[in-house]
């Protein structure tokens, strides 16, 4: 008979029961202590909960849901410059103001090199692309890529664009012969993924014809959002701990598989039969074969460097990975442009017949062909679309990771090294001391003139500094043709089905409607000539 079986049973109940008040006393002094660290350091905090922190308070802003919960922390501390709060028991901080901004992302952007960012490392598609790389890796990759961006390269895309609008056109003007409601939410996400397949995977996809087109089907996938991957997202950028837990990837195992079959069959059909195409498929072709992009005319040529080129090996699922990451950063970012765009402007007449008005003027003078420069000339449609981008950025979060310790300047706050840093883009885009009126939708903000007194770091769509979307122009495009083509075939309104105000969903990644968009389309076809 051993020792507890002598003890009378409820002093073993009162032993453990005294066991597991200490321990439970433990853990909370532990998370009691870990929850002074802003207090110490003398920045402000939202209260946080027992064990939580503050990650998994229900959010009160519009948006609604945890992934955006960054913008509740922006707005918990009125006029504070910075807003600390904790996931869990790991302090994280929120950059408010425009000038500490402006040191995180540009000034001092050594510090702030990598982000928060950090999927499985058996995820190779989701951890080796310009978005998740970091440290000397990313800076090579970036370096390597940027060629494909320039503006002589995306204007060379611009016929693949056009031709996915004129299907768009003849989409529309098909399914109005049965009715006039559309839900613009996944015809813009159809049309999305049509010009980033043939653009980044160099195949048509033809979602706008096809209702289960691969693509598109892969793309619901992606973005399709359970409890479950809900959190799996949240583990991605705030919760490191978790992502190991989780095994948490971005792309899924049958995601991998039918992207790198897709990528791989395109990539050898071109190489068998010499074929050339000017997308992006192209540029990673030279990339993979020369080590660099080919110089254009007026270029400096960029050559392979054998000590750079360990850094980043343009080979098997690194290839994979760059229009892997096109592909999921471009077709939803682009469609929600868009439907927000059309959305607003069915809401406020006048300011889309005034941006008819410029389109009529710009098809009048091109015979109904506007070229790229004719798009990027036109006024209007820019602040239109720079409007959008304001009240409905994409994706509502920056994040970044302190590399060392780092005083913020003009105060006494010195960040510890590993600091997860948050910049909260719906919070800025929507801060009435930055935006009077910020719920109003107003593209008179984006005038030429009014553009001069917008205080720097405080409009930030496609981030800024060296970490800035390398994508951004090629979206602009892509939402500028698409615009302009629709608008000068159809003039938009609310139709008995337009949720107003529109209800967000409160588990997607990015910016976008629960309930979709439905406009009511009109044919009214502005004269080219």
């Amino acid at each position: 008979m051993n020792a507890m079986e002598l003890l009378p049973a409820y002093l073993v109940c009162d032993t453990l029961l005294v066991i597991a008040v200490v321990l439970h006393l433990a853990i909370y002094l532990y998370y009691a202590n870990k929850f002074t660290h802003w207090k110490k350091k003398g920045v402000p905090n939202p209260k946080p909960l027992p064990f939580l922190g503050n990650c998994l308070m229900p959010p009160s802003s519009e948006a609604g849901h945890q992934c955006l919960f960054i913008e509740d922390m922006y707005n918990s501390i009125p006029g504070a410059p910075c807003v600390g709060f904790y996931v869990f028991g790991r302090p994280a901080i929120v950059i408010k103001d425009p000038d500490l901004i402006r040191h995180v992302l540009v000034k001092d952007f050594n510090v702030f090199l990598n982000r928060n960012v950090a999927p499985s490392k058996e995820d190779t598609l989701g951890t080796q692309n310009l978005f998740a790389l970091k440290g000397a890796s990313w800076k090579y990759l970036r370096m390597k890529l940027s060629p494909s961006f320039t503006s002589g390269r995306i204007k060379k895309m611009f016929p693949l664009v056009a031709k996915c609008t004129a299907q768009l056109s003849d989409y529309l003007q098909e399914h109005l012969g049965q009715k006039q409601t559309i839900e613009v939410k996944e015809t813009t996400a159809k049309y999305a993924t049509d010009v980033i397949s043939t653009c980044a995977f160099g195949i048509e996809s033809n979602s706008l014809k096809d209702p289960k087109a691969e693509f598109r089907e892969f793309g619901r996938h992606v973005f399709h959002f359970t409890r479950y991957r809900t959190l799996e997202i949240m583990s991605l950028f705030f919760m490191p701990a978790v992502v190991k837990i989780l095994n948490t990837s971005f792309f899924t195992k049958e995601a991998t598989v039918f992207l790198r079959k897709v990528f791989w069959d395109v990539i050898n059909h071109r190489e068998k039969n010499n074929i050339s195409r000017d997308d992006f498929l192209e540029l990673l072709i030279q990339l993979k074969n020369k080590g660099c992009v080919d110089a254009e005319d007026g270029e400096k040529p960029t050559t392979k460097s054998d000590v750079d080129s360990t850094l980043f090996e343009f080979n098997g699922d690194n290839l994979v990975a760059q229009p892997a990451l096109f592909f999921t950063a471009g077709f939803e970012t682009n469609a929600t442009t868009l439907s927000f765009t059309l959305y607003e402007l069915s809401l406020q007449p006048d300011l889309q017949k005034r941006l008819r008005a410029e389109i009529r003027d710009i098809m009048k003078s091109t015979k109904g062909a506007p070229t790229y420069e004719d798009v990027f000339s036109m006024l209007y449609l820019n602040m239109v679309v720079s409007e959008t981008l304001r009240k409905y950025p994409p994706l509502p979060l920056l994040d970044r990771v302190c590399l060392q310790e780092y005083q913020l300047p003009g105060t006494d706050v010195v960040l510890e090294k590993n600091t997860p840093v948050f910049i909260s883009l719906l919070g800025l885009h929507r801060d009435p001391n930055h935006f009077p009126e910020p719920d109003r939708y107003d593209p008179e903000r984006f005038s030429e003139d009014n553009k001069r007194h917008l205080k720097p770091c405080t409009y930030l769509p496609f981030g800024e500094g060296p970490h800035n979307c390398i994508g951004g122009r090629f979206g602009l495009m892509v939402v500028k043709t698409c615009l302009v083509h629709i608008l000068a075939e159809f003039e938009v309104k609310p139709s008995k089905d337009t949720e107003i105000p529109l209800k967000m969903n409160t588990r997607s990644i990015v910016l976008s409607t629960l309930n979709g968009i439905h406009l009511e389309f009109v044919r009214s076809k502005v004269q080219a000539a």
